[in-house]
């Protein structure tokens, strides 16, 4: 095989690596992170497509022709939805969710026929397509008429982009003040304002450069190409270096919701239900799950995990996931460490002989795994190495 290899490709493979450790390495199972790893998974695979498009390398991979369709209308789709479900701080899809998603199924149905045709025809076509980049976006092998195809997913992917913008303007002015005005919520706005933007500079490149290739003779597929690059690499890095984000919004608003997506208007008052009914979830959550970890101290038991308080309280998964990102701010691990650390504070202040514990054993007795994951911890919530934070308590305890 002569593929060649450039830079693209591997940003490509970073992203989908990216994706999949979001999916399945996410404990907590939000819904948010989840829909971000599949968008993710498409700016993935289309960068890959368009780089094979660039150059020349589609014909070693002919049954992946035309499946942009697909992906380019599941993209946009995605976006949105993540936007929307991080700032109305969802926890389930909406109905309305998978209308959108569904989209991209229908245009499936529309190149069916192609791709189920055998690989050697598909290298015909794609030669044939790769000689004049000007009959590649006419998609000539769907049942759509020429250009249609892309028509539409233009027309989708501008009017998610707006809705978008739309969703983060509504946010800002009307619900962002009822909100704790916390720093954690202000660097998740700035994460989704910078994430809009960003899809929003490249849909507009990709659209430009569709017209000038359906209208030119001349190559602009660098343009595209290297404008997906560098900004899908760009968002990987922004969310390595602010990994916070992907704990959610915190605290309740108490205003009707900031819905925003094609169709009729959602009522005030059953927003406002919604958004009580919020509230009151929140404040009943957080007394299950305050008072059972004060009373019953599971997590001194190594390898708790927030499944094992979920059955234990009865909440579901994903709405107690949700509720610790929201209420505390922190991911599952941080907020049980923190009662772990302050369990070893009561078991110091109250033990005799606890001078004489190690380190390892120390850790061990509150729920960690390891000495080396108790030190990490200590130095997270208190800023502190092992040794000045126990220095402290004796200090405490002798006073």
């Amino acid at each position: 095989m002569g593929l060649s290899f450039h830079f693209e490709y591997y940003v490509a493979l970073l992203s989908a690596l990216v994706a999949v450790l979001l999916f399945f390495a996410h404990r907590e199972k939000s819904l948010s992170p989840r829909i971000l790893a599949a968008y993710f998974l498409c700016a993935s695979y289309m960068l890959f497509l368009h780089t094979l498009v660039r150059y020349g390398d589609f014909i070693y991979f002919p049954h992946l022709w035309r499946t942009n369709e697909i992906v380019g209308m599941l993209n946009p789709a995605l976006a949105f939805i993540y936007v929307r479900s991080v700032l109305e701080q969802r926890y389930q899809f909406r109905r309305s969710d998978i209308v959108l998603l569904s989209l991209s199924i229908i245009m499936a149905f529309c190149f069916l026929h192609f791709y189920m045709q055998p690989a050697d025809y598909k290298r015909t076509v794609i030669l044939t397509a790769l000689s004049n980049k000007s009959v590649y976006v006419q998609a000539n092998e769907g049942i759509l008429p020429p250009g249609v195809a892309l028509l539409t997913r233009s027309i989708f992917g501008i009017i998610m982009i707006v809705c978008q913008f739309v969703l983060l303007y509504r946010w800002y002015t009307r619900t962002r003040p009822l909100l704790p005005n916390s720093r954690q919520n202000l660097n998740i706005f700035r994460w989704l304002l910078f994430l809009s933007t960003a899809i929003g500079l490249t849909f507009c490149l990709l659209i430009g450069q569709h017209i000038f290739q359906f209208f030119h003779e001349k190559d602009f597929y660098w343009v595209i190409s290297t404008t997906l690059m560098t900004t899908l690499f760009s968002t990987l890095i922004y969310l390595f270096l602010q990994p916070a984000i992907l704990y959610g919004l915190q605290g309740w608003s108490s205003a009707e919701e900031t819905s925003f997506a094609p169709g009729p208007p959602v009522e005030t008052k059953k927003a406002n239900r919604r958004a009580d009914s919020s509230k009151a979830d929140s404040g009943l959550i957080r007394e299950k799950v305050e008072q059972h970890l004060t009373d019953n101290k599971p997590f001194i038991a190594r390898g708790y995990a927030i499944a094992n308080l979920s059955a234990e309280i009865g909440v579901p998964l994903y709405q107690l996931s949700a509720f610790i990102n929201q209420q505390y701010g922190q991911s599952f691990n941080e907020f049980i460490n923190g009662y772990r650390i302050k369990y070893i504070k009561e078991v110091l202040l109250k033990e005799p002989g606890v001078e004489h514990y190690t380190l390892e054993a120390l850790g061990k007795k509150a729920g960690f795994n390891s000495r080396s994951t108790f030190i990490a911890a200590v130095k997270k919530q208190t800023g502190q190495t092992p040794s000045a934070f126990l220095q402290d308590i004796n200090l405490d305890a002798g006073s």
